[in-house]
């Protein structure tokens, strides 16, 4: 899906590899829809990705290689810096940041991490934004807000953003994205 979506909007500086990201170098099980059917939830959690579709969708399990952020890095770009990371795993978030923490702790990269936020990841969040000196902001619908207290529930919607910069503002309108994006 993604390489046609490269090929019809003429995307050439694109390379794919078909891994999963987590926090090992191991093969792991990932559930995706029979027949290989276009659905926006495929996940390594079957429950996760059953959940969103019931019985509407059948599921099967395949082996993915899996990879770390760490690991990736050092393969592929050990000279490099990364600047920013997206995260959008289907319930997956806290493996891929146990597989990173070398690129948090050297790069410090910005992150924009789709989650829930139940106890469980709100406690584990606060520990990688303290031990990285990470800010948290959450993309409300009209504007950012940062978050000085921990990490909280998004009832607008599932978006984060950690940068190890602090805005100058609490809440910063999506009128004045421009001095929020020079700040963080």
């Amino acid at each position: 899906r993604l390489q046609r979506n490269c090929s019809l909007n003429d995307l050439r500086k694109v390379e794919f590899e078909q891994k999963a990201v987590g926090a090992s170098n191991e093969p792991i099980p990932f559930t995706i829809p029979v027949p290989d059917r276009i659905i926006d939830v495929a996940s390594v959690n079957p429950d996760f990705a059953q959940s969103i579709y019931g019985d509407d969708v059948k599921w099967k399990s395949i082996e993915v290689e899996q990879i770390s952020v760490d690991s990736y890095k050092l393969q592929r770009f050990p000279n490099e810096r990364i600047d920013l990371i997206k995260i959008d795993v289907e319930s997956y978030k806290m493996e891929v940041f146990k597989g990173m923490s070398e690129t948090l702790k050297v790069d410090q990269p910005t992150i924009l991490v789709e989650s829930f936020i139940d106890s469980e990841r709100a406690e584990f969040f606060d520990s990688i934004l303290v031990s990285n000196n990470y800010f948290a902001y959450i993309f409300l619908d009209n504007g950012i807000l940062r978050l000085d207290d921990g990490m909280q529930k998004n009832y607008d919607g599932l978006n984060f953003l950690f940068s190890s910069r602090r805005s100058s503002k609490l809440f910063t309108s999506y009128k004045e994205t421009i001095s929020f994006v020079s700040e963080v």
